[in-house]
C-alpha cells in the first residue's frame, strides 16, 4: 500500500522542542512527535561491587506514529563486565514498547504518559533474563517557574530472576534548568525495590549536561553514584540524539 510523502505539516512539526528519553533514568512523558523517527544513543562505563561493567550502544529507536502514540524498540547493546579474575561479555535483552500520551500540562496539573514495554530473552546466557519481562510506567512532566522543569516515573515491572519471578517497583524524580547557549543541566535520584528478592530498595542519583544542536539533535553527558550502598560505585556515561522526518509515513 503506497502512503503519501510529508509536506507542509514538517515545517511547523521540526518547531517541536526535542525531549529525549536519554540520558536519564527517568522517561519524559514528551512524545517525539507525528511522522518523526528519533535516534537516542550512547554508553555507560560503571564500578560495580566487585569490578566493572561497560554498555554500548545503548540504542534506542522511537517512531512518532501519530500525536497520542510512539513506538520504541531498544537495548544496552553489548555489554562487558570483568574484575581481577574474570570477564563476560555478550549483547543485551531487547525491548519493544509503546508510549501513550494522555494528556498534557495545564496550569498545575502535569503532562501524563503511559509507557507499556516488554524485555525480550535476545541476550547472550549471562546477560538475558531467558524469559520475556513487562514493565509499565507512568511519566509526568511540569514547567515549574523560572527555566526550571520537573518530571518522575512511576514503575511497576514483572521481573525475572535466579530465584524466580519478582514483582519491582521504581520511582524517579528529576529537575532540570536551562543554562543558556542551548545547554541545560539536569539532576534525578531514583529507587528500585527490589533488585534482588529480600533486599532493600536501591537508591541511586546522577545528574548532568545536555547541548541542544539546531532543533533536531543534542549531545550529552552524566555522571551518577548509588546512594545508600556500602560499595564505592559510580557511573560515567555519554551519548547524542537526532530527530529526522518519516517522509514515508502518511500526515
Amino acid at each position: 500500500m503506497m502512503v503519501a510523502a510529508c509536506t507542509a505539516v514538517l515545517p511547523a512539526q521540526t518547531q517541536t522542542p526535542l525531549v529525549p528519553d536519554r540520558p536519564e533514568f527517568t522517561a519524559t512523558s514528551t512524545l517525539v512527535g507525528k511522522g518523526f523517527v528519533e535516534f537516542d544513543d550512547g554508553f555507560t562505563f560503571s564500578s560495580q561491587a566487585n569490578g566493572y561493567e561497560l554498555s554500548a550502544p545503548e540504542t534506542m529507536v522511537r517512531l512518532g506514529l501519530n500525536d497520542r502514540l510512539e513506538l520504541r524498540l531498544d537495548g544496552d547493546g553489548f555489554l562487558s563486565e570483568w574484575n581481577a579474575s574474570s570477564h563476560a561479555k555478550g549483547p543485551s535483552d531487547g525491548e519493544v514498547s509503546a508510549k501513550v500520551g494522555l494528556f498534557g500540562q495545564r496550569h498545575l496539573r502535569p503532562s501524563v504518559s503511559i509507557i507499556s514495554s516488554v524485555s525480550m530473552p535476545t541476550g547472550g546466557p549471562q546477560f538475558s533474563s531467558r524469559s520475556y519481562d513487562p514493565t509499565v510506567k507512568v511519566a509526568w512532566d511540569k514547567d515549574l517557574v523560572s527555566g526550571f522543569a520537573a518530571g518522575g516515573n512511576f514503575n511497576l515491572s514483572s521481573i525475572t530472576t535466579s530465584g524466580g519471578r519478582i514483582a519491582q517497583k521504581a520511582a524517579s524524580f528529576s529537575l532540570s534548568h536551562g543554562l543558556g547557549a542551548d545547554f541545560g543541566l539536569f539532576g534525578e535520584v531514583y529507587a528500585v525495590s527490589p533488585v534482588v528478592a529480600g533486599n532493600p530498595a536501591l537508591w541511586s542519583g546522577d545528574g548532568g549536561v545536555t547541548r541542544s544542536i539546531g532543533k533536531n539533535a543534542q549531545v550529552d553527558v552524566r555522571f551518577g553514584k548509588q546512594i545508600n550502598s556500602t560499595e564505592s560505585t559510580w557511573l560515567f556515561g555519554a551519548g547524542f540524539t537526532i530527530r529526522e522526518p518519516m517522509k514515508w509515513i502518511s500526515h
